[in-house]
Formats: structure tokens, C-alpha cells, sequence
């Protein structure tokens, strides 16, 4: 994920949140599987940044999975502090983000 591709992320996920549609379908996690990104440069680690805040402000849990906390995505996004944020989970799998949000209600923002 690079400058390239993290303006088009961006839109989507922002469509989401800020869209028409949010106010028949709210969504509490926003759950991006990380599985097939090779890398992350810096320009795509401050969009979340940035996206983080607009989360933050509609109480939604941003769920990275498929990717392990020692991985340059991981690096990436904690060089930017956005995987201490509160409202930030990272999990290896996909299973396990879909399985800890089902049994896990301190995950459910207040």
C-alpha cells in the first residue's frame, strides 16, 4: 500500500462513515484484512492518521488482521502510533478479528 493506492482506500472508507448510507447502516468495526498487502510507505500509514480520527468521531473500531505485530505493516502503522490508539485492534487472522469481536464486548465502543 503506497501514495498511489491510499487516496483510493481513503474515498471508500470515508463514503462508509460519512456517506448517505450511515445513517440506515452505521457500522461499529471497520475490519481491513491486511493479508495481501506486501508493504506500507509512510503516506499510506498517515491516511490512517488520519482516517482514525473520523472513526474516533463516529465511535467505530478499526480491526486490522491478516498481518502479524512484528510485520512492516505493523511497523509501518505503529511508526505513526496508530496501533496504540484506542479503537485499534490488530489480530494475525481473519478468524481471530471475526471470533474475538463476536465474544469480546470491551471491544464495543462507548
Amino acid at each position: 500500500m503506497f501514495f498511489g493506492t491510499i487516496a483510493r482506500v481513503e474515498e471508500q472508507i470515508r463514503d462508509l462513515i460519512e456517506g448517505s448510507g450511515w445513517a440506515r447502516n452505521p457500522v461499529r468495526f471497520l475490519v481491513l484484512d491486511m493479508t495481501h498487502v506486501a508493504g506500507m510507505d509512510m503516506s499510506a500509514a498517515e491516511a490512517f492518521v488520519r482516517l482514525l480520527r473520523l472513526l474516533a468521531a463516529k465511535k467505530v473500531v478499526l480491526v486490522f488482521c491478516g498481518t502479524a505485530p512484528e510485520s512492516k505493516i505493523a511497523q509501518a502503522l505503529q511508526s505513526v502510533e496508530v496501533l496504540e490508539a484506542e479503537g485499534v485492534e490488530l489480530f494475525s487472522t481473519f478468524h481471530d478479528a471475526m471470533e474475538c469481536m463476536s465474544f469480546c464486548p470491551s471491544l464495543l465502543p462507548t
